[in-house]
This record gives structure tokens, C-alpha cells and sequence, in this order.
């Protein structure tokens, strides 16, 4: 389902280059060095939004379950301990040149 609001800035959307808004479903995939994120863009009435999230989180956790291990969700936090002490040395700054 997509919809398109047309219109929406008027006159300022041809003054500022203003586009008109797209309102569709949407998911994104973002990779970063260790994670993966995702971004779910939905569509519903102002009054909706938290009870539609949870919704949509328990749908997702149930998917998860019902996969047979094929797909899960996991964190890890670890914590360095006994690292050896770190030596910083900072060198003087070299004089400054004198013009001719």
C-alpha cells in the first residue's frame, strides 16, 4: 500500500524544494562493524502508535521462536578487566620557523 500526500507545502514546496511526502511501508537494513539495525516505517492513526509497535515487536519475538533456531536475537556486552596500563608520551612541539 503506498500513499503519496500531494500538496501538502503549497506554494512553498516549489519556493524551498520541498517534495511531497511519500507514506509507505517501509524497512531498511543498516550494517554497521558488529550489529545490524533495522528501521520499520508504518503507517497508522496518531492514537495507535505505542499499542502498534508492541504489536509488531511481539510479532517479530513469536517469528523468532516459532523459526526452530533459524532466526533469534542476541546481545553480548563484555568487559575488559586487567588490561595493562597505558603510556601516553606526548612530544614538544617543534619551535616555531622565523621568516628572513
Amino acid at each position: 500500500m503506498t500513499f503519496v500526500v500531494h500538496g501538502l507545502f503549497g506554494e512553498r514546496g516549489s519556493k524551498y524544494r520541498i517534495e511531497n511526502m511519500r507514506v509507505e511501508r517501509l524497512i531498511t537494513l543498516m550494517a554497521k562493524d558488529n550489529w545490524l539495525g533495522y528501521t520499520v516505517r508504518y503507517v497508522v492513526p496518531f492514537t495507535q502508535r505505542s499499542t502498534t509497535r508492541h504489536r509488531l515487536f511481539e510479532r517479530m519475538l513469536d517469528r523468532g521462536d516459532a523459526s526452530g533456531g533459524r532466526g533469534s536475537l542476541a546481545s553480548a556486552t563484555f568487559d575488559l578487566v586487567g588490561a595493562p596500563p597505558l603510556e601516553v608520551r606526548i612530544a614538544p612541539a617543534p619551535p616555531p620557523e622565523r621568516s628572513p
